[in-house]
């Protein structure tokens, strides 16, 4: 196919010219081009003489995309169509098989295809085709259907039609579907089903639904477990966590990970807060369920598995319980990312501030992965004492950990880092000088413009770049202070408005001359922070010549 050829299909097509005009159906790849075009709405709809060019080229032709000219053909919703359809959703490959089901859908919606006609093909199929043909029945479906259902849930079909008549029950809803669905988790001798119809329960209301998907805890296969913990954790009261604290020792560590996620979602539920009856134990320990759930999950905190550790970070966190509050410091100096991730989440909800100093000390007994998790941690949380850490690490002589340094400074927020980003200019390394440029920016101190102005003619373009941008930052921080009028800045008056104007002309010299960078008008964006009225004359002009 010439690209000549598709630019006019396409160009005729956005004028709304009829497909059946367009002179190409001999060509698979045009047609479908036009069949996708056609289910984007991007062509004549209405224009039914395309469907016999569509159906030749899916009977003898290999298009290119056959999902596109499948969803083109359910848009035009002729009833030739139905058919081909059911046939290349039985024979094409897997890719296009959702889109076939997605055209048959939109056939069916529009009283194109009947539903005994659909029905009739579903019962004479079975496994693939019938699970995503079974889809088009579920968006229409009704309590009346589920006696359909469970026939097909405890039928002798496959795998997957059997989960997507679970995927239907759990779309209805009700007393019957939820009996069928725990009837399958139970019973169902593929633990596939099992676990796809525990996770697709939309409730478990009486104490006997409860029971039967607590027993399955006890359950062997450990999908199946992890499967009823999950739906413990969507649906289930305190009186479900003693049952989950037995499987925080299980050996599967996806089952260890659900119960103490469920135990967190439970708790959080209860509000934090103990529930009436059992809720204090004699040391005045609080209890949700006669279950002390701090003691239960802290254990999980020192898991061999990043992932079971992570959970009971969470899950702590749901408990508002003092206890974890050290406990969660520490997990901050964990070697796993995500676990400190959690730890910062879990601290951050509970408006605790960790000891930055003890952290530090911790973190030398872990490893390199520990230590940088425990900078990140107290970063994140703008403790100063990481401020000298990270003046070491700035000075020092690895350029990735000095970069890395002065973003961390910037994060904190810490003057006492002004002098020795201004220092960090003057470095050898360009990315080195770029990074301690936005880091001033950020910071804001005044004491960095003259530096930074000398910055702008760096023989890297970025560190100018970053330079201007600083410039920009610290003269609308300093206006902002100040409530915006001049007279009462911090640096008030003449003073600080001749050095306002030094730095716009700098930016403006450094603009006229094109020598600030190459193809970005940063420096305009800076000149627009400070807003006076020589700033704007100079971003006019600017304009004016690079319109």
């Amino acid at each position: 196919m010439e690209a000549e050829q598709l630019r006019e299909v396409v160009k005729r097509l956005s004028d709304k010219t009829p497909v059946s005009e367009l002179n190409y159906a001999g060509d698979s790849v045009i047609v479908g081009t036009v069949g996708g075009l056609l289910a984007k709405g991007m062509a004549e709809s209405s224009d039914t003489k395309c469907v016999e060019p569509l159906l030749e080229v899916l009977a003898h032709g290999d298009p290119a995309d056959p999902g596109a000219v499948a969803r083109g053909l359910g848009r035009l919703g002729d009833q030739r169509v139905v058919e081909p359809l059911f046939d290349l959703l039985r024979s094409c490959h897997d890719v296009y098989r959702g889109d076939v089901a997605d055209a048959l859908a939109a056939l069916y919606h529009r009283g194109v295809m009947s539903r005994p006609v659909l029905c009739e093909k579903l019962g004479s199929w079975s496994d693939r085709e019938t699970a995503l043909a079974a889809k088009l029945l579920d968006p229409d479906a009704g309590e009346d259907q589920v006696p359909d259902l469970r026939r097909r849930l405890f039928g002798t079909g496959g795998r997957e039609a059997r989960c997507s008549a679970a995927e239907a029950l759990a779309r209805i809803g009700g007393d019957e579907a939820v009996s069928a669905l725990l009837q399958a988790a139970r019973t169902d001798h593929d633990d596939s089903v099992r676990v796809r119809a525990l996770r697709v329960l939309p409730n478990l209301d009486g104490a006997d639904a409860i029971g039967i998907v607590e027993r399955l805890l006890d359950y062997g296969e450990s999908l199946v477990r992890e499967a009823a913990a999950g739906a413990l954790g969507r649906h289930g009261g305190v009186a479900s966590l003693a049952h989950l604290a037995r499987c925080l020792g299980h050996d599967s560590l996806l089952v260890r990970s659900a119960a103490a996620t469920a135990m967190g979602a439970i708790v959080a539920r209860a509000g934090g807060t103990p529930d009436t009856g059992e809720s204090v134990s004699r040391d005045g320990t609080a209890l949700f369920g006669g279950v002390d759930v701090v003691e239960a999950l802290l254990p999980r905190l020192r898991d061999y598995e990043a992932g079971v550790r992570k959970a009971a970070a969470h899950a702590l966190a749901a408990t508002r319980d003092p206890r974890v509050f050290g406990p969660l410091q520490d997990a901050l100096t964990d070697n796993e990312d995500k676990v400190t991730l959690a730890a910062k989440e879990a601290l951050g909800r509970l408006g605790v501030m960790p000891d930055g100093k003890r952290l530090l000390a911790l973190s030398r007994r872990r490893g390199y992965d520990g230590r940088e998790h425990t900078v990140e941690a107290l970063v994140h949380f703008h403790d100063p004492c990481v401020v000298p850490l990270l003046l070491r690490r700035l000075r020092g002589r690895d350029w990735y950990a000095a970069c890395r340094a002065a973003e961390a400074l910037a994060k904190v927020g810490d003057r006492r880092a002004v002098k020795s980003l201004i220092r960090a200019l003057r470095r050898k390394d360009k990315h080195v000088r770029g990074d301690a440029a936005k880091a001033l920016g950020r910071l804001g101190d005044v004491r960095a413009v003259a530096p930074l102005i000398e910055t702008l003619r760096d023989e890297y373009d970025l560190a100018r770049s970053a330079a201007a941008e600083a410039l920009g930052a610290i003269c609308a921080a300093t206006r902002n202070a100040a409530g915006g009028e001049p007279d009462s800045r911090p640096h008030a008056g003449k003073k600080w408005a001749a050095t306002e104007s030094k730095v716009v002309a700098a930016i403006g010299e450094a603009l006229v001359d094109g020598g600030l960078w190459s193809g970005d008008n940063g420096a305009v964006g800076a000149l627009e922070t400070i807003g006076t009225p020589e700033a704007l004359r100079l971003v006019h002009e600017w304009r004016e010549r690079n319109p």
